[in-house]
């Protein structure tokens, strides 16, 4: 049971900087109070202490007990248009806010409720394999509107509280949602805070409430259905058009009924025969390809990347200089590939191979060379250069989902 004392929150605050094993994260956002966790580590046991005693049941005014701070709200560039908002917590709330996010993952588990996404292989093999069950499938599609913003937060809480969840975490999931107010940067007073509706974009609680008010949904849609969703992406494998509105009409109706709604650009009827794209992907009977259109976003990105690297490299005289920033401009191609990212090689990885690796390779390789003249610097050669397209492999070495054969 989540308990909220000095060591429970130690090992919550080494998973944060530990996600995936031994390996420490570089670095975790920064907050509105400019805490950097290197700064933080420092004095770990004092702020923990801190944090503990204040979420401690002898703290029972409203006064004394935990507060949330002001959040800090930046704009990120989205990988298809426009952007979207992310809030970034204090250091110390985002620790209290993950253990909070653990435990409502922890009581969902025993009450059946997996919080946790599926994994892509298994996600997108089950949705492969529905499609053989029609002679001819008809699909779906649609996702909805602006989902974390539009959830209400009072009603998701109140689904939460149905849950084993500990008594801490229900007075801080209160506490949290009152006080859950954000400021733009570059402003400094408090004059600027912002009240925040929904569930808050780039938060680990944001991430299990949402999945929490989905399933909710999940469990209204009728089960003689092929019904797939991932996150707020949704489709429906059917045997007919006919079958496809009546679906359609269903969903629209059970969304509405949890104060969201679909979106009109997004929602679509298609039939396999001439190809569906789905999360990424392009499905056909007998294959399934990367939708050109997210290799094409990409290629974009790592376009932007160059040209940024190139701006910095007229900026600076001194060799060192140019030198540290080539250095940082392969890192951040490391991070592209190896999907550190929004980007999702692990998706993209179980498409059929039609040469669009080889090809990105041959375009990033020729933007990493000319990066390397403009800095004088001899380009790298052969294997040393970051490959795509070996990283592909790789991860499809590691899966075993194949495209399925076409029904009879």
């Amino acid at each position: 049971m989540n308990d909220y004392h000095v060591e429970h929150l130690k090992m919550v605050w080494q998973r944060m900087r530990c996600p995936h094993g031994d390996a420490i994260k570089r670095s975790l956002p920064v907050g509105i109070d400019g805490m950097r966790a290197e700064n933080w580590e420092k004095n770990l046991d004092t702020y923990l202490g801190e944090i503990a005693r204040r979420i401690h049941p002898k703290f029972s005014s409203d006064a004394n007990f935990y507060n949330f701070g002001t959040m800090l709200m930046l704009e990120q560039r989205k990988s298809s248009a426009g952007h979207r908002t992310i809030y970034i917590p204090r250091l110390r709330d985002q620790l209290v806010l993950r253990a909070m996010h653990e435990d409502i993952c922890r009581a969902a588990k025993e009450m059946g409720i997996c919080l946790k996404l599926p994994a892509p292989t298994s996600f997108v093999s089950q949705f492969r394999e529905s499609l053989t069950r029609f002679p001819e499938p008809w699909i779906f599609r649609t996702d909805i509107v602006s989902f974390y913003d539009s959830i209400p937060r009072d009603r998701v809480i109140a689904a939460a509280e149905i849950l084993p969840i500990s008594e801490r975490t229900r007075r801080l999931l209160h506490q949290w949602s009152t006080n859950c107010r954000a400021r733009r940067t570059g402003r400094i007073h408090a004059s600027g805070d912002q009240k925040v509706n929904g569930l808050p974009t780039g938060l680990s609680i944001s991430s299990s409430l949402s999945e929490l008010w989905a399933h909710e949904i999940d469990r209204q849609i009728d089960t003689q259905w092929s019904y797939f969703r991932y996150v707020d992406d949704i489709a429906v494998v059917c045997g007919s058009r006919a079958e496809a509105e009546a679906v359609q009409a269903q969903v629209e109706k059970i969304v509405h009924q949890f104060g969201l709604a679909l979106s009109d650009k997004k929602t679509e009827i298609s039939c396999l025969t001439n190809g569906v794209t789905w999360l990424g992907l392009n499905h056909e009977a007998h294959r399934f390809t990367m939708d050109p259109e997210r290799v094409e976003r990409w290629l974009r990105q790592f376009s932007r990347l160059r040209k940024e690297t190139s701006k910095l490299l007229r900026e600076v005289d001194s060799d060192s200089d140019q030198e540290q920033i080539v250095r940082e401009y392969h890192k951040q191609l490391q991070d592209e590939i190896c999907g550190r990212t929004s980007y999702r090689p692990a998706w993209y990885a179980m498409a059929d191979e039609s040469g669009e690796w080889r090809a990105m390779d041959r375009m990033i390789h020729s933007m990493i060379r000319s990066i390397h003249r403009q800095a004088g610097m001899e380009p790298p050669s052969g294997k040393r250069l970051p490959s795509l397209h070996r990283a592909m492999l790789a991860r499809k070495k590691r899966q075993t989902i194949s495209a399925p054969s076409k029904a009879e």
